[in-house]
């Protein structure tokens, strides 16, 4: 069975097609970049649901706080890597995304949002 353990470097985050926002998201209200530069995945279990397909459930960890979270992706092979593409609806409250009196309810932003994701692997040289 395969495993998946992502870090990523959250300063990495954007909104799609609204550069206004963007600057918003390392403040304190939504990622604190300073204080949690990474987020982290580890999965749990990874299922075949058809050829290229699969369903992922592990630990996902956003601003010191971990949950679990299953989504499903797609692996495909790339020019000579493994591209990996996904989108899953995640609860931001539940990890503290969007603090504050206008972000804590879902009047401007929805809970949940939908994060979309493309991780490309190459082998190890």
């Amino acid at each position: 069975q395969g495993k998946i353990d992502v870090s990523i470097d959250i300063a990495s985050a954007f909104i799609d097609n609204d550069n206004d926002k963007q600057d918003s998201l390392p403040k304190e209200e939504w990622f604190a970049t300073k204080q949690f530069p990474k987020a982290a995945f580890h999965s749990t279990a990874i299922h075949v649901t058809k050829p290229n397909n699969y369903l992922v459930t592990g630990d996902l960890t956003l601003r010191g706080i971990t949950k679990p979270i299953t989504f499903p992706f797609t692996l495909q092979p790339s020019n000579g890597a493994m591209k990996a593409t996904g989108t899953f609806a995640l609860k931001r409250n539940d990890f503290g995304i969007g603090q504050g009196k206008e972000w804590s309810t879902d009047q401007w932003i929805a809970y949940p949002v939908q994060v979309s994701f493309t991780i490309v692997a190459t082998p190890a040289k």
